[in-house]
């Protein structure tokens, strides 16, 4: 029961098995032996699905560790930031620590300085004093 159909359709024997055409249904090549051309479409199919699928989940895993390294980016800098902050709130401390200290210096130079003027007077107020 040979029939002249289209190329692409299976044909099937005097066996009753189906059997593509001999042109380009199977891109020219035979058929796996006891298959069907329509169970030939559907294992490739589902290859190219299981392949696609595959893929996929690398694609997301990949994308998960890139929003992962991100993320530790992220947290990186917020680290940076809050030790650039401190090392600043320190250098503020240290530079008014610093000016108390040069003007407690320079008080007590002054006060040295002013008792000393003031013992010196003592001497002209008692020589006036007589």
């Amino acid at each position: 029961m040979a029939t002249t159909s289209c190329s692409h359709r299976a044909l099937k024997t005097q066996s009753g098995r189906k059997q593509s055409s001999s042109s380009s249904a199977n891109g020219g090549k035979p058929l796996p032996h006891g298959s069907t051309l329509n169970e030939h479409r559907v294992s490739k199919r589902v290859k190219a699905l299981k392949a696609h699928g595959k893929a996929r989940v690398t694609l997301l895993h990949a994308q998960a560790r890139a929003a992962e390294a991100d993320a530790d980016v992220e947290a990186a800098k917020l680290r940076f930031e809050a030790a650039t902050m401190e090392l600043e709130k320190t250098n503020e401390d240290t530079l008014e620590q610093d000016r108390d200290e040069e003007l407690e210096e320079h008080k007590i130079k002054e006060e040295e300085e002013y008792g000393a003027g003031l013992e010196g007077m003592e001497d002209d107020v008692s020589v006036y004093d007589v």
